[in-house]
């Protein structure tokens, strides 16, 4: 599980490191001196801070569905991961990425999803985003329709008692 962690944070670095050097223009950032570091940080409102759980949701529902078919994730699958998390790149920030990072350290199990899941209040609509996102990468994969199967049964109950 190490490995995995280790690729998904190799991951999520090089989204930020490409965030880094294309200097996000959209959003209007404000640097903070930290001795002699200087963080990017943004304020935070509820739009932003939903987004980025869904986002870690469904991290951790791609990190899951991928290690759960073989036990490992393959450069294919790491490119998918990529490419979600660059839809997202204008807006994760460095702190954002710690967040994401202390999550995945965990171990990752249906079990830890759901949990998340009920912490973070999601709605039944992020979690049937979710859902639908792995769906639309079984579409072009064809191996992950049991573990989809799997998440979906699992949270058709949770969603009840949410």
């Amino acid at each position: 599980m190490d490995i995995i962690v280790d690729v998904v944070l190799e991951i999520i670095a090089s989204v930020v490191d490409y965030k880094a050097s294309k200097k996000n223009k959209k959003q209007t950032l404000t640097k903070t001196e930290t001795s002699n570091d200087i963080l990017i940080t943004k304020p935070k409102d509820i739009n932003d801070e939903k987004m980025l759980e869904k986002l870690e949701f469904q991290t951790l529902l791609l990190t899951y569905m991928m290690n759960e078919d073989d036990g490992k994730i393959s450069s294919s699958e790491r490119k998918i991961i990529i490419n979600h998390l660059n839809q997202f790149r204008s807006l994760i920030l460095k702190n954002d990425i710690k967040r994401i990072r202390t999550l995945l350290k965990q171990e990752i199990s249906l079990d830890t999803i759901v949990k998340f899941a009920r912490m973070k209040k999601l709605t039944e609509e992020d979690i049937n985003e979710g859902i639908r996102l792995l769906k639309l990468i079984d579409q072009e994969e064809y191996h992950y329709s049991e573990i989809i199967n799997r998440i979906t049964s699992r949270f058709v109950i949770e969603i009840e008692f949410m």
